[in-house]
């Protein structure tokens, strides 16, 4: 599913970092699940999983999907509009990304667009978003999901976390109020304190953390209308304890 700032285009790179450092532990942890892109990748590689977002809409979905839930294939213009409004609900947090141009929550009606890159029309939307949260949801069913922000957690020694917050500077994700990035990052250093071994996916380096892996990302926000992608930089952080001396 399109969704601003999710990691389907990275999803294995971060998968194959978190298993790199997985040693032994058993339960999988994302706070911040979003379109689930990593979730899908890495929770079967742990006994156990849990996941959850401060989107409450988007996190009804998800705990829908893994019940059984089917979202439908399309929806008109004048139902956007009406969900727009309407109360948090399953349908409304599918629709608000998945039928909105870039996956920004309810941020304009698209169907499809042609892609100048291309040279084509690109697949509905609705209907691609349909079929990857069904394949992401199948990872979910015996997941633990809740809905809420980050502190309800209290992960231990046996959990690998991996949060991908809004980063540092932006406007953070629509539908989900404003993020305070220091206040996150002293929970996850309480996390870290407490034993769980804490991964973040941002686009700098703060104090206390190092560098565990990191690679260049194109942005394709902007594919659609022919403009250039931008590249950017993309790290994944760990306590600088946990950073080996090679990669830090």
């Amino acid at each position: 599913m399109r969704y601003v700032g999710g990691k389907t285009r990275i999803a294995r790179w971060v998968a194959t970092q978190i298993a790199a450092v997985q040693g032994g532990r058993s339960h999988y942890l994302e706070p911040f699940v979003g379109s689930g892109a990593v979730f899908e990748r890495v929770a079967p590689m742990f006994a156990t999983a849990s996941a959850g977002d401060a989107h409450p809409d988007l996190m009804l979905m998800w705990q829908a999907l893994a019940d059984g839930w089917e979202p439908p294939e399309y929806v008109s213009r004048e139902e956007y509009a009406a969900l727009k409004h309407a109360e948090p609900s399953a349908l409304r947090g599918f629709v608000g990304f998945g039928s909105s141009f870039s996956g920004k929550w309810f941020g304009g009606y698209v169907d499809t667009v042609y892609d100048k890159h291309h040279g084509r029309m690109t697949k509905p939307y609705l209907q691609a978003a349909r079929a990857s949260v069904l394949k992401t949801a199948a990872t979910m069913r015996d997941a633990d999901l809740r809905a809420g922000d980050y502190r309800q957690w209290t992960p231990g020694p046996e959990t690998v976390v991996y949060c991908d917050p809004p980063y540092a500077g932006t406007l953070g994700y629509g539908g989900a109020g404003k993020f305070d990035t220091d206040e996150f990052l002293d929970c996850a250093s309480a996390w870290v304190d407490n034993g769980a071994l804490v991964l973040i996916s941002e686009g700098r380096e703060f104090p206390g953390w190092g560098v565990l892996a990191e690679r260049q990302r194109k942005s394709m926000l902007r594919v659609a209308d022919g403009a250039p992608n931008t590249v950017r930089r993309e790290v994944l952080l760990a306590r600088k304890a946990v950073v080996p001396a090679s990669a830090a």
